[in-house]
């Protein structure tokens, strides 16, 4: 229930408004261990899961997802917690350490259950193994001593490691500020956010609007994956666009010239697809994404600002998107802009957008299509 209330001339709305925490931590274990205690898993994870609960409780919220991240380095691996050690194939301390962490978090997560905080786990999204990045090559006739001297180097230790990503969701009642109707500025936060793009040729007709908006259907479509698939993918925000401009905020809470903030990818692919009249566009599919800010120093109050209004735009558009970005800050509050302004308008309209996409893909056979499309106009070029 929404209550209106007017104050000393200002326009008051309390409601219910949803918002977002989420928690990214590393863990670093010694050389061939992997257990919890090895890892102190407790001393680095329970303070942090601690606020995290308290966020849960005071907001009736739920976990969204956990992502699990096992890494190890390329120096030969021992399971060196058994006794005598063991020699391990490349991704199996990987493995041990991700089974370690998975039975921490459903430990904490079945307390949660139990205190009554949350009603169902989450999904747990797992990265197991990925190709360390420095190779091993210790040289012929090297002693024990001296092999034992090189993998204690930086560059080995460093990746072994395992990261937990923890999203969830919760809502807050907020008092917002509705400006009144004679009170306006020389270039408001609606008119700045109404005249902001993506990629050229977003919404340039009905069928760009179905491949730049939303689910990453066209993407998805060319990597061969159904509907049900594609819907678990980033959404095409970050898929089909390279980022998001936005016009000069002059107002009384936030001021900003034009800004424009970035996305990048977090690795992932390249994928072919084609936009209407057959123009030739690259997506990029990756599991998680960095936003960037050209314009603004991070820490700067500038910066702060140009995050609030970035989390309002995706969250505004399709909400899953904010889930796969990995570098969100903690020292900004995600609530300021809805407590403070009432904005309208401006990201797309999802139900209008997803209409189109019904349309334009109804079933498997309209993404067998484009994907058949994509190859034939995109025969004679390479992606680079």
């Amino acid at each position: 229930m929404t209550i209106i209330k007017n104050f000393r001339g200002w326009l008051l709305e309390q409601s219910q408004q949803t918002i977002n925490k989420s928690l990214t931590k590393r863990v670093n274990f010694p050389t061939g261990l992997h257990s919890a205690a090895k890892a102190n898993l407790d001393k680095i994870l329970t303070p942090e899961l601690a606020d995290i609960e308290k966020f849960l409780k005071d907001t009736k919220g739920q976990v969204i997802q956990i992502e699990l991240f096992g890494s190890e380095s390329a120096v030969t691996n021992y399971d060196n917690e058994v006794t005598p050690k063991a020699k391990l194939a490349a991704g199996e301390l990987s493995k041990k350490r991700i089974s370690t962490i998975k039975t921490f978090m459903n430990t904490w997560l079945d307390g949660l259950i139990s205190k009554g905080i949350i009603t169902q786990k989450p999904e747990f999204k797992e990265t197991v193994y990925n190709q360390p990045a420095s190779e091993w090559n210790p040289p012929a006739g090297a002693t024990a001593e001296q092999i034992k001297a090189l993998a204690a180097q930086e560059k080995y230790t460093k990746e072994q490691y395992l990261e937990v990503r923890l999203s969830v969701l919760g809502e807050i009642e907020t008092t917002t500020t509705l400006i009144k109707p004679d009170e306006t500025f020389e270039t408001g936060l609606q008119k700045a956010l109404t005249s902001s793009s993506r990629t050229a040729g977003a919404t340039a007709d009905y069928f760009n609007k179905s491949i730049f908006h939303n689910y990453s259907v066209a993407p998805g479509a060319v990597l061969g994956k159904t509907m049900d698939e594609i819907k678990k993918m980033p959404g095409a925000l970050l898929t089909m666009n390279d980022g998001v401009n936005i016009g000069a905020i002059t107002s009384k809470l936030i001021n900003l010239p034009k800004f424009r903030f970035e996305f990048v990818p977090n690795g992932g692919k390249k994928v072919k697809t084609v936009r209407s009249n057959n123009d030739r566009h690259t997506a990029y599919v990756a599991d998680s994404y960095q936003i960037k800010f050209p314009s603004f120093k991070e820490g700067t109050q500038e910066w702060k600002w140009a995050w609030m209004v970035a989390h309002w735009y995706i969250t505004r558009g399709f909400p899953q998107d904010w889930n796969f970005i990995s570098n969100k800050p903690d020292n900004v509050d995600w609530t300021f802009i809805g407590k403070s302004l009432n904005l309208e308008g401006t990201p797309p309209n999802p139900s209008t957008t997803i209409e189109s996409q019904l349309e334009t893909w109804p079933n498997q056979a309209a993404l067998d299509k484009y994907a058949k499309r994509v190859d034939k106009v995109w025969k004679p070029w390479n992606i680079k």
